[in-house]
């Protein structure tokens, strides 16, 4: 049952930092090329372990056209406040930047989502800048794989 993708693309709450609710036309489009990305992206669903309920996505691919790659989460309402998304993004980090050869990756977030902005903090990302994209203050940061 693929409906709980539908549901995170289409939450008010999962989307109020990430330019509002995908219209259902579109998210055909972002789910394929999803499937279709290159060897140097990585998808994944979030799920639970003992239940295999999806939670949210996780991935890295490319950041904008900077030749960079992103790193990027959503995760359902129903499982925020629980350290689920630290715990993921740590793990996957530790899996990912070594099987794509990379020795960092980027994120950005809205500066306005301050639960995003203190959870790659905690991650250990530095901010690199702060642009205006897509309408809004956008905070940059970087992971680089420690030594």
């Amino acid at each position: 049952d693929d409906s709980w993708m539908l549901d995170l693309w289409q939450n008010t709450l999962v989307r109020q930092h990430l330019g509002g609710i995908v219209p259902l036309s579109q998210i055909k489009v972002r789910f394929e090329a999803m499937l279709s990305a290159d060897e140097h992206s990585l998808f994944y669903t979030i799920k639970a372990r003992d239940t295999e309920t999806a939670m949210g996505l996780i991935s890295i691919s490319d950041y904008h056209d900077t030749g960079q790659k992103e790193l990027s989460y959503q995760l359902l309402p129903a499982y925020w406040g629980q350290n689920i998304a630290f715990a993921c993004l740590q793990s996957f980090l530790a899996f990912a930047l070594p099987r794509l050869k990379l020795e960092g990756v980027y994120a950005e977030t809205q500066s306005a989502n301050t639960r995003s902005v203190a959870l790659l903090r905690r991650l250990g990302m530095q901010e690199q800048q702060r642009l205006m994209r897509f309408g809004a203050e956008q905070s940059v940061y970087y992971y680089r794989v420690p030594p």
